[in-house]
């Protein structure tokens, strides 16, 4: 049976029957996951991922390499001359940012294919890896969590489809086909906004669905009823919330769920995102607008974000 709870913290559910008919109701988890997204936009997941705390954790010590070596695949927005604008490191912002963090991050392999349209060019990337592991079968290691979250996002994305009783070709067609990212995040102290110490500002994701991993509080999520709810650090746990192109196939039900990331002192503080994203020649029903292929959708949001930055190579 799915087991919750609610409060200052954000719901927990165990997932366990998705994957295990042996392991409780699939229907009761179905409608659980279905009121937590539709209530507070948000739930922690349990029970999707046997051991990943412990695999997420390894996967870290990319940060702890040498700053020359992380370099070595840092996207054209930090390393002039490089190949990638899109896929790779990207260091800690300097001076005032939006948010306080290095991050690297992986999608697809082979590469993906996207429209001819400007900026659409760098989603068919290769990875940027580093010059070095941090330890023999990182990368395989790395590789092995973009796919195994995938199956649990659209396992959960099932579910979904399932509780509001939707046609599957509604929300799981669009994300039927292999796109995604996974994106490892390491986050400083950050500044000082509103009496609270923000490393990463309110902001809402483009895409079907986020889990994110973290291994200590400060993640917060705020319900359609406008109230931030903590997002507490549970073992082997998955933070699942909704991206902006459920909005419109749910029927307005689900809509992106706005988070942010509070610091916890001078702690530093890890996080593991899996974003599920259609195929970049999709076609996506935006929460306003006609329906684009998702390449153009991204570069609608973002339109300086998949460019070339000027004197860049």
């Amino acid at each position: 049976m799915a087991t919750g709870h609610a409060g200052e913290d954000t719901v927990t559910i165990d997932v366990a029957p998705l994957f295990d008919p042996g392991r409780g109701s699939r229907e009761e988890t179905d409608r659980a996951i279905v009121a937590a997204l539709e209530r507070h936009g948000s739930f922690v997941a349990t029970g999707a991922s046997p051991d990943l705390d412990r695999r997420a954790d390894a996967l870290f010590s990319f940060f702890a390499m040498a700053d020359d070596v992380k370099a070595s695949c840092a996207t054209c927005q930090s390393r002039p001359g490089s190949p990638n604008i899109y896929r790779g490191f990207y260091p800690m912002p300097q001076g005032d940012a939006w948010t306080r963090r290095e991050t690297f991050d992986i999608g697809p392999e082979p590469p993906m294919s996207s429209p001819g349209l400007p900026g659409a060019e760098s989603f068919r990337e290769a990875n940027a890896w580093p010059g070095s592991e941090p330890w023999d079968g990182w990368r395989d290691a790395m590789e092995s969590m973009l796919t195994g979250l995938r199956g649990v996002a659209m396992a959960i994305l099932g579910s979904v489809s399932r509780g509001l009783g939707l046609p599957d070709a509604l929300l799981l067609r669009p994300a039927s086909g292999r796109n995604g990212t996974l994106r490892l995040l390491h986050s400083a102290v950050g500044r000082i906004a509103d009496g609270d110490n923000v490393i990463t500002t309110r902001h809402v994701d483009t895409g079907i669905l986020s889990m994110i991993w973290h291994d200590r509080t400060g993640l917060q999520m705020q319900g359609p009823d406008g109230t931030w709810r903590d997002v507490p650090t549970v073992a082997d746990g998955l933070s699942v919330h909704c991206g902006d192109l459920l909005e419109t196939p749910s029927g307005g039900r689900l809509k992106a769920t706005p988070h942010r990331v509070l610091g916890t002192g001078d702690t530093e503080r890890c996080s593991m995102g899996y974003f599920l994203e259609p195929d970049f020649e999709t076609l996506v029903a935006p929460p306003s607008g006609d329906p684009v292929t998702y390449a153009r959708h991204l570069v609608n949001e973002f339109p300086d974000r998949f460019r070339r930055p000027a004197g860049s190579g």
